[in-house]
């Protein structure tokens, strides 16, 4: 098996439950650690072409110019700031949620500089996103990677109680059936042990894994693909059913 060959190569932790594996690789796990994408070093413009793959792609299942749009897991916003100089119009409306308070103050500045005050709100509360409602699009990017998988399915139902019916999530996932997925792991725990702030674990799933706890969280898969650089399975999902539980993030 690749993922068990790479565990022992690596010297990794592997806990393998449900087609849907936590590798433990460092402690002192932050969630204001260094990464991502800085605005102020790179550019507006240069935003634009990291996440045009993304937008093309959900420009495919129908994401409109008057859509409203939660980012779970938005960093700094930079791809709200994509979506509303690209894709939204004055009725559009992207709303940011991230467990990094220094994330979250970033995004907020650069609110501010773009103008983009109205239309662009962040919080830091998951629990807080079941004020939004009639969403019709959820986006959730390098999310799944790195929590639990109880936590995912919370979010799963949290999404369901804020999307509107018909709306459609959008998240990637390291795949445990790709070498793309595993290359991808590997270089992240190279790169992790030359940091400060070390990532704890890595999740890796199934895309079976991934179509039953959508099914359980009131979803459909509609599709599966890999966006370059080709290396996250991006999934997009539908909302066929209500669920009246909640998650407990």
């Amino acid at each position: 098996m690749i993922l068990k060959k790479l565990g022992q190569e690596l010297g990794l932790t592997m806990k393998i439950k449900d087609n849907s594996t936590n590798i433990k690789t460092y402690s002192s796990y932050s969630h204001d650690k260094p990464g991502g994408i800085n605005y102020q070093k790179e550019g507006f413009e240069n935003l634009i072409a990291k996440h045009q793959a993304k937008i093309d792609y959900l420009k495919r299942f129908n994401l409109e110019s008057d859509s409203k749009v939660l980012d779970i897991g938005c960093g700094f916003g930079s791809f709200g700031y994509c979506l509303l100089t690209q894709v939204l119009d004055s009725q559009g409306r992207y709303m940011g949620v991230d467990v990094s308070r220094r994330r979250i103050k970033q995004a907020r500045q650069m609110m501010k500089q773009t103008g983009f005050n109205g239309q662009f709100e962040v919080i830091q509360n998951m629990n807080d996103c079941l004020q939004f409602k009639d969403i019709n699009w959820i986006t959730i990017f390098s999310v799944f990677t790195h929590i639990f998988n109880e936590d995912i399915i919370n979010y799963l139902l949290i999404a369901n109680q804020v999307l509107k019916h018909g709306g459609r999530l959008c998240f990637s996932i390291l795949d445990i059936e790709s070498r793309e997925g595993l290359n991808y792991l590997n270089e992240m725990i190279k790169r992790s042990s030359r940091m400060r702030f070390k990532t704890e674990f890595y999740t890796i799933h199934s895309l079976d894994y991934i179509k039953s706890i959508l099914r359980y969280s009131g979803f459909q898969l509609i599709d599966s693909s890999f966006l370059p650089p080709n290396i996250q399975r991006f999934c997009v999902a539908e909302k066929i059913d209500n669920k009246t539980e909640l998650g407990n993030s």
